[in-house]
């Protein structure tokens, strides 16, 4: 078997894995957004991604399964590309490598890191084949370069002065002919396409294009050294031409009939450079902890069957370059740098695993030279006979032990979502989906309503007399335009009078006040009273006048999946929120799912209890989460077992921030001297907290002796 037709096999078995694994519809995050955008012809979200748009387009063709389908391909394709991209890169680094880079493709594509962003809509797969394969052609043109100086100095020294300037001359006036290209020869060509697909990857994800593009100039520059300015106007044309992509999302927002959704409406230069510089993500952005981020993604590649590659992976390629084995420090240099880029973002983003899966193809590559220097150092010992299937078995099986046991803390979602509950759908119908016959508006406050609203009424053509809105984006008028083309009828104000939420507000109440029903994630936001709302499936409705509706509780829905537990949960604690603002405590224990903690008796006394304030809605955010962690379910259950008079947990050293608050508070209100010396010693975000916290159920001369004289 040749080294190409193992890369072909690698990509075909990893693509039709990933098939079978792939989502058969809409997915959480993202990939609602993502589907539409490319069904439609439009752009997503900033900055805009064009290159997705354009291939997905091209998915949306293919006459498999629904259109959420075929894009959820897609990922799996690239990620696929990519793993035979490990095959090809570690048999350049050692030729006869062939089953250790195999291994290695295989532990990458089996990482829960990759199968996250495998088997849904994302731009993560295209943008790791377009940078795995750039990084193949960074390293050939390396050790192309390496080869032909050391070919070069053999012969200078065998011959004389006069033979040299004879042999300098017929060597320049070969790189000057048609068989080379600026001086490189045929390893030019590897540096033009290896530029051409990091400006492509731009057209994806320009963050880990960027990333990943720093340390392979810096290898091309070091390696190719003066004549560097020969090769850097046609890279740069090149490049240039590759990011001509960015161009399709202008055109598409000046056709004649514009995409239903194109964000930003880039259809000036300044709306374009605004979409491409993302002001809205700029706050993701920070550099105060991005070591301690750097850190925990490089945990993060290692999840799963990425922990072979962690260790023996980036061990193998350090060994190799401080060695002396050319290119595998550029290898490394990029998964570092990948890493590295990511790492300048708040590690609470959920796409972090999208960020890090560059960095594990390329780890697994070092896979190679670690069984290339078991196997001579095995030779020397025993023999040339060790150096095939006892020294491959030697090696690979402590890597398959490594990936059996590696654990899977922040790589959510990496298993098959064939067999999953399509939940994305499934929330759809429980909130959109609940409106009576429109015209009618439902506020999408959240990704995980708005983005499989979006695929559901743009692909499938659900729900036509609803306009799906969110708070925050009808303050910007591409998203009202959109909006009012889905449904001309509903009442939108245009005027924002720079009040957070103002335009909603006034959306809501103009629109109730034409007899319109109005819903959305939310009891309240902005300026709604949430007296004013009443549950509705996994929603709410609003209207003019206190609700003085007492509906049944309903226990959080059940998604499967990381993501949809999330989601699950985060539905869940809203509906606590609002059960417990009217009071009725054994509500809420149901709402948010903690009903079953509770034996009879005690959920009898929650029913009993008086209407009164709740701690946990007014702790403050201490700790960073996504939509939902299990900790804030608990924090519910403390607070309403500590109303009855249940015995509470002890606390533990790992609790969040936030649990250690609620429980000296609960300590506080129960007259404990000793808490309030802890709460005097506490954190400035803690003492600031607890004054409005607990002025409702603490006298003011308690307060008032913990922290002094309220301000008047």
């Amino acid at each position: 078997m040749t080294g190409v037709r193992l890369e072909v096999w690698v990509f075909a078995a990893v693509a039709a894995t990933y098939a079978v694994m792939a989502a058969a519809g809409g997915e959480w995050m993202d990939a609602g957004e993502l589907t539409a955008a490319a069904f439609t012809l439009g752009g997503a979200h900033p900055p805009g991604h064009p290159g997705h748009s354009l291939l997905g387009k091209l998915a949306t063709l293919v006459p498999v399964g629904e259109v959420a389908f075929r894009v959820n391909l897609l990922s799996g394709v690239g990620m696929a590309a990519a793993a035979a991209g490990v095959v090809a890169l570690g048999r350049t680094l050692v030729r006869d490598g062939l089953v250790p880079a195999a291994v290695g493709a295989s532990l990458a594509a089996m990482s829960p890191v990759i199968t996250t962003n495998a088997t849904r809509a994302e731009v993560y797969g295209p943008v790791s084949a377009l940078l795995v394969w750039a990084t193949v052609l960074v390293v050939k043109f390396a050790r192309a370069e390496t080869e032909t100086e050391t070919e070069a100095e053999a012969e200078t020294e065998t011959e004389t002065e006069t033979e040299t300037e004879t042999e300098t001359g017929a060597e320049t006036e070969t790189e000057a002919g048609p068989g080379g290209l600026a001086g490189f020869g045929g390893s030019g060509r590897l540096v033009l396409a290896a530029g051409f697909l990091v400006a492509l990857a731009v057209s994806f994800q320009p963050l880990i294009a960027a990333a990943a593009a720093v340390p392979l100039a810096v290898a091309i520059a070091v390696t190719a050294r003066q004549r560097v300015l020969r090769l850097a106007p046609p890279v740069l044309a090149l490049g240039a031409l590759a990011l001509v992509t960015y161009a399709y999302l202008p055109i598409r927002a000046n056709a004649a009939a514009p995409p239903a959704l194109l964000w930003g409406d880039p259809s000036t230069l300044d709306a374009l450079l605004t979409l491409l510089s993302a002001p809205a993500y700029q706050g993701n952005f920070a550099t105060a902890g991005a070591g301690e981020r750097f850190a925990g993604l490089w945990l993060l590649v290692g999840e799963g069957a990425g922990l072979p590659l962690l260790f023996l992976g980036t061990a193998g390629l350090a060994f190799a370059a401080l060695t002396g084995l050319r290119g595998a420090g550029v290898v490394l240099a990029t998964a570092v740098g990948v890493v590295a880029g990511a790492a300048t973002q708040h590690y609470v983003n959920p796409d972090m695993p999208g960020y890090v899966s560059v960095a594990v193809f390329l780890c697994a590559a070092g896979l190679v030279p670690v069984v290339a220097a078991v196997s001579r150092a095995a030779g020397s010992f025993a023999g040339e006979g060790l150096r095939s299937h006892a020294v491959h078995a030697l090696v690979v099986l402590p890597m398959a032990g490594l990936a059996f046991v590696g654990p899977t803390v922040r790589a959510y979602d990496g298993g098959s979502r064939r067999t999953d509950v399509d939940g994305p759908r499934a929330h759809f119908e429980a909130t959109v989906g609940q409106v009576p016959a429109g015209p009618a508006v439902y506020f999408a406050n959240g990704d995980h309503t708005l983005f499989p609203a979006m695929y559901e009424q743009l692909v499938a053509g659900a729900r036509p007399d609803v306009a799906v809105a969110n708070a925050d984006l009808v303050r910007d008028i591409w998203f009202l335009r959109y909006v009012d083309a889905r449904l001309p009828v509903v009442y939108w104000p245009f005027i924002d009078d720079d009040f957070t939420d103002a335009v909603a507000s006034r959306a809501v109440a103009g629109n109730l006040r034409a007899r319109r029903y109005v819903g959305g994630d939310e009891p309240a936001f902005g300026k709604l009273d949430p007296r004013y709302a009443g549950p509705r499936g996994r929603g709410f409705f609003y209207q003019l006048a206190p609700v003085n509706q007492s509906a049944a509780p309903v226990a959080p829905p059940t998604y499967a999946g990381g993501v949809g537990e999330r989601v699950a949960g985060r539905v869940g604690l809203t509906h606590a929120a609002f059960e417990a603002g009217r009071g009725r405590l054994d509500h809420v224990a149901i709402a948010a799912g903690v009903a079953d903690r509770f034996d009879e008796p005690g959920r009898a006394r929650l029913a009993d209890l008086p209407p009164q304030p709740l701690l946990y809605p007014r702790l403050p955010p201490l700790t960073p989460v996504l939509l939902f962690a299990p900790w804030q379910r608990d924090l519910v259950a403390d607070d309403l077992a500590w109303r009855i008079g249940q015995q509470l947990p002890p606390l533990e050293p790992t609790d969040v921030a936030e649990r250690r608050l609620l429980r000296l508070w609960q300590r506080l209100v129960d007259g404990d001297g000793g808490a309030a010396a802890e709460l005097r010693a506490s954190p400035p975000a803690w003492r600031q907290a607890t004054r409005s916290a607990l002025a409702p159920l603490v006298p003011a001369n308690r307060l008032d002796a913990l922290f002094g004289p309220a301000p008047r």
